[in-house]
């Protein structure tokens, strides 16, 4: 779990973690859930009032970047840092082909933008 070394080819290093990354579709499951009792962090579900609650009241970050060293609270969080920060995988929008880096802030254009 350490970061790669300078001039190590990333992709020849771990290729079957990297094809995993970049063929992730994970969702969220989502369910009503109360505000973190320790903040006024108001989540949208209980995935992301535990994350939450792991990642800022108790830091515990299970997930290290093997590239640059990164902490994520889970797997999707460091798949997705790996797609946008070292991938720079972009998503296209296929009605005026502006491309951006995270696949939510897609989603958010075509809402507000095309619908």
């Amino acid at each position: 779990s350490n970061p790669a070394l300078p001039g190590e080819n990333i992709l020849e290093w771990d290729q079957e973690w990297i094809e995993s990354v970049v063929k992730d579709k994970t969702k969220k499951k989502i369910e009503k859930v109360q505000n973190c009792q320790f903040c006024d962090y108001k989540p949208k579900n209980i995935y992301n009032l535990k994350e939450h609650k792991r990642y800022y009241h108790d830091k515990i970050y299970d997930h290290v970047c093997k590239i640059c060293g990164s902490k994520a609270i889970n797997s999707s969080s460091l798949k997705m840092h790996v797609k946008t920060q070292h991938l720079e995988l972009k998503s296209r929008c296929e009605e005026c082909n502006i491309e951006y880096r995270n696949p939510s802030s897609l989603s958010h254009h075509i809402r507000n933008v095309h619908k």
